[in-house]
């Protein structure tokens, strides 16, 4: 079986890898210093800016908001991320993660 041209008509968008691909992106950007003016993946202007939750303890979130368009990624950090500021926690934006949080928790018998 052979495997299919990445440009065919039929795999021209594979959302699942682009998306991840497009998530990437913005990490390096961070890494790299960047905390606003980031490229966003959907509108492609320099529009995106970081922000970071804490909904729980030991629980941290960076969040990648379009001033332009309004789109947004999250990516669940697995510690604090490295270029984590007090000033750059988006108060909004961890309490929709701490209700994601407690609808997903087991609840206590």
């Amino acid at each position: 079986m052979q495997p299919e041209d990445s440009h065919s008509p039929k795999n021209e968008r594979n959302p699942s890898r682009t998306e991840v691909e497009e998530t990437v992106a913005l990490l390096k950007a961070l890494v790299s210093g960047s905390i606003d003016e980031i490229e966003c993946p959907s509108c492609r202007r320099h529009c995106m800016r970081v922000w970071f939750t804490n909904p729980a303890q030991a629980e941290f979130r960076t969040w990648f908001v379009c001033s332009h368009c309004g789109a947004k990624r999250r990516v669940q950090d697995s510690c604090r991320p490295r270029f984590y500021r007090e000033d750059l926690r988006n108060k909004e934006l961890e309490a929709y993660d701490r209700e994601l949080l407690s609808s997903r928790r087991l609840k206590p018998e």
